[in-house]
């Protein structure tokens, strides 16, 4: 089963094109100039997403095969947003059953320098997630561009649904009607045919992120109901 593809087309809710992936002789030339083999996984990805920017560059970067690099003993594959964290699989993983995923936050120091943790998803399920997260973060502009997705943005808010003792009748809806497809990372989301919901677990003193639940929808089919019940309001 190729979870990729799986993933990306439940969340475009059509088949993918195969102009939307890069060729094998990509991967090959950029696996040749490293002196290493990618994960099936990572080749998985670029084979089927790789030119499909609402996966690649929608919130986090995605690396083009050619500027895939190895610092510190990692193979070095994405960038945050704000190039704060970067992402990399140890060369001594490849080829492994398992592969961990690593991430440092000071990927710009010197090689002694660079700092790695590990990430609590091996590499499938943390490409699984990132597709997830990409899509439930990308703007309208780049959902309508990727021919699917899910165009119309909404934002609610936990504490109102608390205040109005509805959290719990919105937990169960949630549980009943849609599917949790991540649940890691500090992030929840759901997935249903018509929509992707995202809101984040962890708690930050800093910021009322923690507090935002965000739905993005189809424009064939808006849950207008839904969005009624708990009262989401639409992003400009």
């Amino acid at each position: 089963m190729n979870r990729i593809k799986q993933t990306a087309e439940k969340i475009l809710g059509r088949p993918l094109e195969a102009s939307e992936g890069v060729d094998i002789q990509s991967i090959e030339v950029a696996e040749k100039k490293l002196n290493v083999k990618f994960p099936q996984a990572l080749k998985d990805f670029y084979l089927n997403v790789g030119k499909l920017a609402l996966f690649t560059d929608a919130f986090e970067f995605f690396a083009k095969p050619k500027q895939i690099y190895i610092k510190s003993n990692k193979l070095v594959f994405l960038e945050e947003n704000q190039a704060v964290l970067s992402w990399g699989i140890d060369l001594n993983d490849l080829g492994k059953e398992v592969v961990p995923v690593y991430h440092s936050p000071n990927i710009g120091d010197q090689e002694s320098e660079v700092i790695w943790y590990t990430e609590a998803l091996p590499l499938p399920d943390f490409l699984e997630l990132i597709m997830f997260y990409q899509a439930a973060s990308a703007d309208a502009d780049l959902q309508t561009r990727s021919k699917g997705g899910y165009p119309l943005s909404y934002v609610g808010y936990k504490s109102d649904l608390e205040n109005a003792e509805l959290w719990d009748k919105f937990q169960k809806d949630l549980s009943e009607k849609w599917e949790k497809v991540v649940d890691g990372n500090g992030l929840v989301i759901y997935w249903c045919k018509y929509g992707l919901l995202l809101y984040y677990s962890v708690q930050d003193l800093d910021t009322d992120v923690d507090d935002l639940i965000y739905l993005s929808t189809r424009k064939d089919f808006d849950l207008s109901d839904f969005k009624s019940k708990f009262g989401f309001q639409q992003l400009d």
